[in-house]
């Protein structure tokens, strides 16, 4: 997980995807198979979070600002 540690959780998650897949899952033992499946949903989780989180972002700079201006020409 020092991808993770590193902020690289995009790959973090690529890389785990590779290690739960069928072939290469078999070769984890049970508890690094669990471990990885914990710390899958946690990335996808903060992946999501910080999308969802500039969407935000980019949706508050775009929707406030023609409302000012269409407040002020109504006034």
């Amino acid at each position: 997980m020092a991808l993770d540690l590193q902020g690289f959780r995009f790959y973090a998650l690529d890389a785990l995807d590779a290690a739960l897949s069928p072939l290469a899952a078999a070769s984890l033992a049970a508890e690094e198979r669990s471990n990885a499946q914990l710390k899958r949903p946690e990335l996808k989780i903060s992946l999501n979070q910080r999308k969802r989180d500039s969407a935000v972002a980019v949706l508050k700079t775009e929707t406030v600002e023609p409302l000012q201006t269409r407040r002020r020409l109504l006034t």
